[in-house]
């Protein structure tokens, strides 16, 4: 069963992010759930290591 609160959860936190000097979004993902995978990288996630994370290049962080 889908409830739909997936996607404005994720995009809250990504907005929220940045304002508050946070510079990484990171999600982690079982192996196995490659429908929660390809939910993140519909949404710019991209598979590093374990985990699925987006970083943001502003707030002086590098």
């Amino acid at each position: 069963m889908r409830s739909g609160i997936g996607q404005p959860m994720l995009e809250w936190a990504i907005a929220a992010c940045p304002p508050r000097g946070g510079a990484l979004v990171q999600l982690t993902t079982g192996k196995g759930r490659g429908d929660a995978q390809r939910f993140d990288e519909k949404r710019g996630f991209v598979a590093s290591h374990e985990s699925n994370r987006i970083i943001f290049w502003c707030c002086g962080a590098r």
